[in-house]
């Protein structure tokens, strides 16, 4: 998944990434990461969770939406479906992004996620923890097994 110039309609939003196992009926509501941001000022900006609600995929600062923030990101998903012999296995994600704080920071994150569930995911939604996406562009790239 690959997307660019998201802005969130509200101010100090952060991206998030959540997974269903019934073709987008309810969503997980426990997934495990490990997020390592680094900002322009200086600081990293850490944080990890063995129950998160959600994936964010961002470092643990909020996505502004003034004139010249902005969130990208590329992700990838590894067999979600379960079609290459990962049965037994999470979901897992990578994600590297960068974007504008609400304070207008620069950040720089590396995210690692997984799902608490073996179960094939077919249904996977990019949203804001908090209102909805003002603009941007999110593209969905896959391969196929043979």
């Amino acid at each position: 998944i690959v997307c660019s110039g998201i802005k969130p309609a509200s101010d100090g939003a952060t991206p998030q990434i959540t997974m269903s196992t019934d073709n987008g009926s309810s969503y997980l509501s426990s997934y495990r990461s490990a997020r390592h941001g680094y900002r322009s000022d200086g600081n990293n900006i850490n944080y990890a969770t063995t129950s998160a609600s959600a994936i964010y995929i961002a470092g643990n600062d909020a996505v502004g939406n003034s004139t010249g923030e902005a969130f990208a990101s590329v992700m990838t998903i590894f067999d979600p479906l379960k079609q290459s012999g990962t049965t037994d296995a999470k979901t897992i994600i990578i994600a590297q992004s960068a974007y504008s704080t609400a304070s207008n920071d620069f950040v720089i994150a590396n995210v690692g996620a997984c799902t608490n569930t073996e179960t094939a995911v077919n249904n996977i939604k990019f949203s804001f923890d908090s209102g909805n996406i003002a603009s941007g562009k999110v593209s969905i790239y896959g391969r196929k097994l043979s």
